[in-house]
């Protein structure tokens, strides 16, 4: 099935930590910025056929952000 898939045009959604129990997640050190670690799936849409919708577990910088663009942009992923 997933040869399939990606070849398609798709969209991928990245929730983090949704499969994990709330104990879990409470009891991990410094666990949202090892979660935001899962920022680097942006790099996924180099790839022309995929679209990212990435749901942060808190708010940005504007530092953090203008970083991110600023390598997606010389990457060439718009």
């Amino acid at each position: 099935m997933w040869p399939t898939i990606k070849t398609r045009k798709r969209i991928e959604i990245h929730i983090n930590s949704y499969s994990l129990e709330e104990m879990q997640r409470i009891s991990i050190e410094k666990f949202k910025q090892k979660e935001n670690s899962q920022l680097n799936r942006l790099f996924n849409m180099k790839d022309s056929k995929v679209e990212i919708i990435y749901i942060c577990p808190f708010p940005l910088s504007g530092d953090v952000f203008k970083f991110y663009m600023n390598i997606l942009e010389l990457v060439e992923i718009e």
